[in-house]
């Protein structure tokens, strides 16, 4: 093989599996151990920046549709607070902000969603999320 044909090939294959790690199946929300063991691993940051309370997600994220129920259920919550969700997989706009805040809140090794952001303060992570805005909503 030529360099290019490995160069297209190798190009081709990055792309592929960068949407199988970003895309997750619309209907997979994790059980039991497994969604425990991924949220014992989130963290809360500090960030500089002073904006509202914004919840960035993914349309086809599991971990996401946990919280989006969850404030369902709890519609005082979503309002006291005064959330606004912003979509990140289909809207570069709103994904590059997520980046943006993200970087402002020191987090190492990359973002992922759900990620809440409350005037500076950012918690990854559904489980977190819930439990923060519960915390600090009534």
């Amino acid at each position: 093989m030529n360099k290019k044909t490995i160069m297209v090939l190798s190009l081709s294959l990055i792309v592929i599996l960068g949407m199988w790690v970003v895309r997750t199946p619309k209907d997979n929300v994790p059980e039991g151990n497994q969604q425990e063991q991924v949220l014992s691993q989130t963290k809360v940051y500090k960030s500089t920046s002073e904006d509202a309370v914004v919840l960035y997600y993914g349309s086809t994220c599991s971990y996401c549709k946990v919280v989006e129920r969850w404030l369902e259920e709890n519609p005082a919550i979503k309002e006291s607070s005064g959330l606004v969700t912003k979509e990140v997989y289909e809207n570069q706009e709103n994904s590059k902000e997520l980046t943006e805040k993200a970087r402002g809140c020191e987090i190492e090794g990359g973002v992922g969603v759900p990620f809440l952001d409350d005037s500076g303060q950012c918690i990854v992570g559904s489980q977190p999320i819930i439990d923060y805005l519960g915390e600090n909503y009534q």
